[in-house]
């Protein structure tokens, strides 16, 4: 475990600075902060947009980060934040650390499992803040180091583990559905309705109760079904399928998934791990998002097979056990961490950020209510903030009904009929990037004047 703590180390000050900066880069911290301050003042968790969303109020909202939200709200803007940057450094380290574990459990060598953490934290990079699926995915990483390596009673274990999944976000409806497959896996390799396969069906069944025991009952696994085949996916980056230049699919899963081909997996859980194999292959290839959940899950069984390769006896693993080369390791890890560390806090996109911040603001210091439209809808979210700002689409984008989507892609694109669209939904204000198509057709259009402008952003107001 050594070396693959000594990884965990250097992604930890990368984690750190990455949630420290993260309300400047990230518009949905914006909206997540919001709709904890809703549920701290009026004590109920909110089941529908209200007049905030201009183009839908009163469209059914599924708000499945609530438990996140909350602890937005109560540490934003605050020294706690701090307690909230530790807790989701902890989850990215503490996901990394559970993988290395798992594998090592599984009988993999020293350098085998620091090698899968490896690719397991560079899948999770991109992908890394203050987000709810980021807890997710410890608690994925717990589930599968009990699944592979636990036995009798501690494998119930994975019941309370889906139901705390559940309530801090929906991708929990991924465990009852990874133990099915898991199970049919066991039941064609023993070819017998045994005291093992009845086991797994059990936990699975309870497991997908599981999935209920939250505040919002039957209406989070529900909306987590209905998201899978949403034809809003299309509009946003992370639901788009993985490619050659998504460093996290590529230096990530991809690696993990190719040397599962090559060499297969362990004999003795050759089904199970075959059938989950093919789900979070799948998963990956179809969406970046799903890229750290596919790494996550295979990563142990890799290691596990890659010492076949490089096994605990030979000499490159010895040396991690003598403690001279232990003091170096994690002496060069900790320069290395403190070395990534302030490079990046020192950096000028971390610390000025990359949202349109003043640009909104300006436009809640302009008299009456406006109706805004933004480039990027996670903009919207900074909106949320001020009263007199009403919102077209923003960060919480899956209440928004198809019609909205449709308007709001034909506006991006400001082509066809996009001033119809427009006027329609009564737009009287807009945000986009400098060099973006609408910065250029607005001012030929009469109606419209620039009221703000910065090296990145501008502000239309009709």
């Amino acid at each position: 475990m050594k070396a693959a703590l000594a990884v965990a180390l250097i992604f930890l000050a990368r984690f750190a600075v990455s949630a420290w900066f993260d309300p400047g880069r990230d518009g949905d911290i914006a909206w997540q902060q919001w709709l904890g301050l809703q549920i701290l003042h009026t004590g109920h968790i909110p089941i529908a947009l209200g007049p905030e969303a201009f183009t839908a109020p009163g469209a059914p909202w599924v708000p499945q980060e609530w438990m996140l939200s909350v602890l937005v709200a109560a540490t934003l803007g605050k020294p706690l934040f701090a307690l909230l940057v530790a807790f989701a450094t902890f989850a990215g380290v503490a996901t990394i650390v559970l993988t290395a574990w798992s594998a090592r459990r599984l009988g993999a060598s020293t350098l085998a499992a620091a090698f899968c953490a490896l690719c397991v934290a560079f899948s999770m990079v991109e992908s890394y803040g203050i987000r709810a699926q980021v807890f997710a995915w410890t608690l994925l990483a717990a589930m599968m180091l009990v699944l592979r390596t636990c036995e009798g009673r501690a494998r119930w274990s994975i019941v309370p583990l889906v139901a705390l999944w559940a309530n801090v976000h929906a991708s929990a409806l991924l465990a009852p559905a990874l133990l099915a497959l898991w199970t049919a896996g066991i039941a064609i390799q023993e070819r017998a309705w045994n005291a093992r396969v009845r086991g797994n069906v059990l936990i699975t069944a309870s497991s997908a109760a599981a999935v209920f025991l939250t505040p919002l009952g039957y209406r989070l696994p529900l909306y987590a079904i209905q998201l899978v085949q949403s034809p809003i996916r299309a509009a946003i980056n992370e639901w788009q399928a993985s490619n050659a230049t998504d460093f996290s699919f590529m230096a990530g899963a991809l690696i993990l998934i190719l040397a599962t081909c090559a060499m297969g997996v362990d004999p003795k859980r050759r089904w199970p791990e075959w059938l989950v194999f093919a789900a979070v292959t799948w998963l990956a290839v179809s969406a970046i998002r799903n890229v750290p959940v596919c790494a996550i899950v295979i990563a142990p069984a890799v290691a596990q097979r890659l010492t076949t390769l490089v096994p605990e006896r030979l000499r490159i693993n010895a040396i991690f056990a003598e403690r001279p080369v232990t003091a170096l390791l994690y002496a060069g890890t900790l320069l290395a961490a403190l070395v990534t560390g302030a490079a990046l806090a020192s950096s000028t996109e971390m610390r000025s950020g990359n949202l349109p911040v003043r640009a909104i603001a300006r436009l809640a210091s302009v008299s009456g209510t406006h109706n805004l439209y933004c480039e990027d809808f996670a903009w919207c979210s900074l909106a949320l903030a001020y009263p007199n700002l009403r919102e077209f689409i923003d960060g919480r984008c899956d209440p928004f009904p198809l019609s909205v989507w449709h308007d709001y892609e034909t506006i991006y694109g400001a082509k066809g009929s996009w001033r119809e669209a427009l006027n329609r939904r009564g737009v009287d204000a807009i945000v986009v990037s400098s060099k973006h198509a609408l910065a250029e057709a607005l001012p030929q259009w009469h109606d419209w004047r620039l009221v703000y402008a910065d090296d990145r952003y501008r502000l239309f107001v009709r």
